[in-house]
């Protein structure tokens, strides 16, 4: 694709896995000092763990998780053995949401506690405040 990717400058930022990949890569094949890149951290507002907590049911699979107050909804599926798709993990991307069906959903960085039925969460930043069905 780049022929000649180790006499350029790259620039990166993405999921700490990506970037910890590509730091080894750069450093085992390339100029790891033309390697550039950028970690983000999501702003959590508050005690993360202050929140109820609850029962999730992914609704696509028919699993069920216990998702603690400072639990992401996201880390309780992976938890219950799902494979759940991310990006960011911040919140950021989009990639991971999904449509709550019932139930509230507490925001992870500011504490906001909602009951989005028939909207999308990103559940890398949402908690559950009780039980919470999702489809997913």
């Amino acid at each position: 694709m780049c022929p000649d990717w180790r006499e350029r400058e790259a620039f990166c930022s993405g999921p700490g896995e990506l970037l910890d990949a590509l730091i080894d890569h750069w450093e085992q094949h390339g100029d790891r000092d033309r390697l550039h890149y950028e970690r983000f951290q999501p702003k959590i507002g508050g005690d993360a763990g202050a929140g109820n907590g609850g029962t999730v049911t992914f609704l696509d699979s028919e699993t069920t998780a216990e998702c603690g107050g400072g639990t992401p909804i996201l880390e309780a599926g992976e938890q219950a053995g799902l494979k759940l798709a991310y990006g960011c993990r911040i919140g950021i991307c989009h990639t991971c949401t999904g449509t709550v069906r019932s139930g509230k959903v507490r925001d992870l960085r500011s504490g906001e506690i909602a009951e989005p039925t028939g909207q999308d969460v990103r559940i890398c930043i949402n908690a559950a405040e009780g039980d919470v069905e999702i489809e997913l």
